[in-house]
């Protein structure tokens, strides 16, 4: 390199410390070749040291600067990202994320890698990309493949307008801001057809604690998988992040965090339709003037329209935020009779709730909410509907009784057996006889051990069912083998997906192998005692995130912390962050109550039907 442009490359502190060199990108410069003439001018040095230093400032040199692209995609003869396939888009093919065939569009494509490899495998694809120089080697490298491909001139806003298309791919696409990739992430649903796919590949936002790392994006644009998830608000396919080895071309060599997000538009499917303007209609419900007698039920228009108030983020098919639709629901099945969930008021919007697995995956099922679709139920009575709940006078389900119209309750035991109580008495209001009951056999319930419930219980699997459980049960009973099994493995992967989301208590010292505890416990859970009676707290939380106990009311918490288990934890959490050090006084106590317990407790998530309870009833 010529001595005059030197400095406009590296520049070098009088120190001689590898870590104070300033990397800037005056001439456009490769990477590499930057690398080169560091070893020129820096003092001798480990190769560790300078790939550390590397590493730590390869940030600053891709991104510190705006990047002419046009330029860097024709300073060389060579495909600077190579003319490989990434791995990640590969990966998706193999796994089936995207459909056989269909329309691809490609944003930020650069020199066209990605679209020859999937024209190759019978897609139509359009390569788009701002710079006129990688769309020119785009189409070279199509010819020397042998495959058709499209080229568009857009940046990725331009592009999507194009839409609709089957699959959106974007592998390090260079937004300039994290809000420009939220802009266009907020227009992948409307660029993809029905159940279109989009297959997101970028730096996540763990890259900068990786040691030899690629240069990749300022950190304010480095994102992990639930920040693309809330941008794209779509159903997610898959979804990782972890390390990998990149060699793409002369800029992508070395390890990288890696963030991968397949995720599809929902199918307007009739059922996912009926579902999600039967939940629409809980917003805006008029009172009732029926009267069952029970408090709750008697103000469920109420409570369905606080509920829906506060649940203004949340996916309103599968009531998950972030959606989970793509790992619940699959393809309706036949199921013998109509079924009609009658969800109890304090169960909308639940994100532990299994109902909506009911109507999403079993066709002619439906869902209504006591008090708010009151046509829809009484219409299911005046059809001689039966209901699924136990009794002595309970019919055992059967091929020959499984069928026509059946009422299925949805609650907690004793929530679910007040909906039918006032099906009954809605019946005799009606004029018409007691609905008939259905229960499940004996021998179902005693072999019967719900993930569902032991996910949110623990143990408490063994002889009980959630709602989803139970139909499944009798879908088996009435010959449904088909619904059974796709309400069964939908069951499972809710559970799944509860157990991972929900608060642990922390681990004990002695499973960590670590010794007991150096203080005064007992006086510390003492002392706790008072800042835990005058501590605010807000309504609505069920599950405490200090220690992970499960609450049976939505302003049960109180009680809860005024609980010695409670405090005890608090206790054990300061002790091992370093915020208890020596016996207890009453402003530490206050403090270390305020800092883990209080604070955590305010931030805690809240289900928006215990909101609602909290503010209607309580």
């Amino acid at each position: 390199m010529p001595l005059a442009n030197l400095w406009r490359c590296v520049l070098t502190t009088s120190s001689h410390d590898p870590r104070h060199t300033l990397f800037c990108d005056g001439r456009k410069r490769c990477f590499t070749e930057l690398r080169c003439s560091i070893r020129c001018v820096s003092s001798p040095c480990s190769a560790n040291s300078r790939s550390a230093s590397i590493a730590s400032h390869g940030t600053l040199l891709n991104t510190a600067m705006p990047v002419d692209w046009d330029h860097r995609y024709s300073s060389t003869g060579k495909y600077v990202y190579g003319k490989d396939p990434n791995a990640c888009v590969v990966e998706a093919v193999a796994k089936r994320w995207l459909p056989g065939q269909g329309r691809v569009l490609l944003i930020g494509e650069g020199e066209g890698r990605n679209a020859v490899y999937l024209a190759s495998k019978g897609f139509e694809c359009v390569a788009s990309d701002p710079s006129k120089k990688a769309l020119e080697k785009a189409e070279r490298l199509a010819t020397a493949r042998n495959v058709r491909i499209q080229t568009l001139k857009a940046d990725a806003m331009g592009a999507l307008a194009t839409g609709p298309y089957d699959v959106i791919v974007s592998v390090f696409c260079a937004y300039s801001t994290a809000d420009e990739r939220k802009e266009a992430h907020a227009m992948i649903g409307k660029a993809l057809q029905p159940g279109g796919r989009y297959l997101y590949v970028g730096f996540g936002s763990e890259h900068i604690h990786v040691q030899n790392a690629v240069p990749g994006p300022t950190t304010d644009r480095l994102a992990s998988i639930s920040t693309i998830r809330e941008e794209l608000g779509l159903d997610v396919v898959d979804a990782c992040e972890r390390e990998r080895d990149l060699f793409e071309g002369s800029f992508h060599r070395g390890r990288a965090s890696i963030a991968v997000v397949c995720a599809s538009v929902p199918q307007r499917r009739p059922q996912r339709l009926m579902f999600a303007a039967a939940v629409d209609q809980c917003a805006s419900c008029p009172d009732t003037t029926f009267e069952t007698g029970d408090a709750l039920l008697d103000k469920a228009p109420e409570l369905a329209r606080c509920t829906m108030r506060h649940a203004a983020k949340t996916c309103g098919m599968c009531w998950s935020r972030p959606c989970a639709c793509a790992e619940l629901f699959d393809a309706p099945v036949e199921c013998s009779p109509k079924l009609v969930v009658v969800a109890h008021p304090s169960e909308l919007m639940r994100t532990t709730a299994s109902a909506p697995l009911i109507p999403m995956l079993l066709q002619r099922a439906s869902f209504t909410v006591w008090g708010v679709h009151t046509g829809e139920v009484d219409s299911a009575l005046q059809s001689g509907a039966s209901v699924l709940f136990p009794s002595d006078e309970a019919v055992t389900i059967s091929p020959a009784t499984w069928r026509g119209t059946v009422l299925i309750p949805d609650g907690s035991w004793q929530r679910a057996q007040a909906v039918v109580d006032a099906l009954e008495k809605r019946a005799s209001f009606l004029g018409l006889p007691k609905p008939k009951r259905l229960q499940l056999s004996e021998a179902s319930i005693k072999s019967m051990h719900s993930p569902l419930v032991d996910a949110l219980h623990e143990g408490s699997g063994p002889g009980r069912c959630s709602t989803a459980e139970a139909v499944a049960l009798a879908c088996k009973e009435g010959g449904d083998d088909e619904a059974c099994s796709m309400l069964t493995e939908a069951t499972k992967r809710l559970a799944s997906k509860i157990a991972t989301s929900l608060p642990k208590p922390p681990p004990s010292r002695s499973s960590q192998g670590l010794p007991p505890r150096a203080y005064d416990e007992k006086a510390w859970v003492n002392a706790l005692a008072g800042p835990a009676r005058v501590a605010p707290l807000v309504n609505g939380v069920r599950r405490c995130v200090v220690c992970g106990a499960g609450l049976a009311r939505a302003d049960a918490l109180a009680n809860h912390v005024r609980g010695q288990r409670h405090r005890a934890c608090v206790a054990r959490n300061a002790f091992d962050d370093g915020a208890i050090v020596g016996p207890p006084c009453n402003e530490s106590a206050a403090k270390v109550f305020r800092d883990f317990s209080t604070i955590p407790l305010s931030d805690a998530p809240r289900e928006p039907p215990d909101v609602a309870l909290a503010e209607v009833i309580l």
